[in-house]
């Protein structure tokens, strides 16, 4: 049941435009301010190497997925370019970019 939610709170997260730019936004202002502490709190591993590389590595996967989102936040956006041209070139010229020869 766990695993199904998580999946399917994921989809819906990535698949509306609006939600996925808003967890672009809490995770990019997130790993800002990890990024930021983590400079002036985790700044040597002298303390506890263990935690100092916890940080860092939560730090890394969070730019990752914000990484990962960016570009597939492109990749929806040009395709939905993609076919809303198709369709405005059906409406104004009545060319079928389907069924052309």
């Amino acid at each position: 049941m766990g695993v199904k939610l998580i999946i399917l709170i994921s989809k819906g997260l990535i698949r509306d435009r609006a939600q996925r730019r808003s967890t672009m936004f809490v995770v990019a202002i997130a790993t800002i301010l990890m990024v930021f502490t983590g400079f002036i709190f985790f700044n040597s591993p002298g303390d506890s190497p263990w935690r100092f590389m916890i940080y860092w590595f939560a730090c890394s996967w969070l730019t990752l997925l914000l990484i990962l989102l960016a570009l597939y936040d492109m990749i929806a956006e040009r395709a939905r370019l993609i076919a809303e041209h198709r369709k405005l070139k059906e409406e104004m010229f009545g060319i079928n970019q389907d069924n052309r020869k």
